[in-house]
């Protein structure tokens, strides 16, 4: 099955790394998902992976890529990262995706994990090429405590003060290390507010949570749906933490994932 790295340009002139998975032998345009990982993933990290798979393999063309400002392939340092950029750079991956001669430009979805949840809330609230949208574990208020929840299990329950005071912070990367990120970076994410993004989304939304999340607590996914201006679901996923480590949490989550889009894009009956 034809599997191809590629680049695009993103909006401020930089180059973005992403993987491109497509069915055997496409025929005709096909419905098409993005991809899009949280705060300090890439393209490569597991859920997104198996997501990525079973969305090719029913079909679909599939496109994960690494933020610029992250940690992964694409051009830029995390310590310039803003959610601003992670929108402009969803906006970018659409274009992408539009261009793709196998792709159906009227029938693509937004997937984004976390952060990327949020990146994605913002696209599809404002561009119509968005047709169905799903989040895994996105935050649904600008909670900067509950996000950092990493940093004060390693000793820092003041974080965020010290983080304003030095102008930045060195932010625990899962598996181990750390990426340096700046202050401003909180200011702009206090900037989104996805219950209230949600509002303007009217494209059928999928929120999938884990039940044991204690990063982005399952209350968040509730707001998202509580607060959506379209058609939508809430999938909780039983025993799942933040960052769906685990194979049946990937399982439930890819399912769902896969048999929300095939109801949404691929041509059968509307949630």
């Amino acid at each position: 099955m034809p599997v191809t790295r590629v680049t695009f340009p993103n909006l401020r002139g930089q180059t973005l790394a992403g993987i491109l998975d497509k069915p055997d032998a496409p025929t005709g345009r096909r419905p098409a998902v993005v991809l899009c990982h949280g705060f300090t993933g890439f393209k490569e990290v597991k859920y997104l992976v198996r997501l990525a798979q079973a969305l090719r393999d029913a079909g679909f063309v599939c496109l994960r890529f690494d933020y610029a400002d992250g940690v992964g392939d694409s051009d830029g340092s995390c310590e310039d990262m803003l959610l601003t950029h992670q929108i402009e750079d969803t906006f970018a991956a659409v274009n992408f995706m539009e261009a793709d001669p196998d792709v159906d430009g009227q029938r693509i979805g937004l997937a984004g994990h976390s952060m990327g949840g949020v990146a994605c809330i913002a696209v599809a609230a404002s561009d119509t090429r968005v047709k169905a949208l799903m989040t895994i574990a996105a935050p649904a208020h600008p909670d900067l405590q509950h996000l950092f929840a990493a940093a004060r299990a390693h000793g820092e329950p003041d974080m965020v003060k010290r983080w304003k005071r030095q102008g930045f912070a060195d932010i625990p990367l899962y598996p181990k290390g750390h990426v340096r990120v700046r202050y401003n970076f909180l200011e702009d994410f206090r900037k989104y507010d996805a219950t209230e993004i949600i509002r303007q989304v009217r494209v059928p939304a999928l929120f999938v949570q884990g039940a044991r999340d204690n990063v982005v607590p399952p209350r968040n996914a509730q707001a998202l749906y509580d607060n959506a201006g379209g058609p939508r679901k809430l999938e909780l996923v039983p025993g799942a933490e933040h960052l769906f480590l685990d194979n049946a949490s990937i399982q439930h989550m890819v399912r769902a994932g896969v048999e929300w889009f095939n109801r949404c894009l691929a041509g059968a009956s509307g949630p």
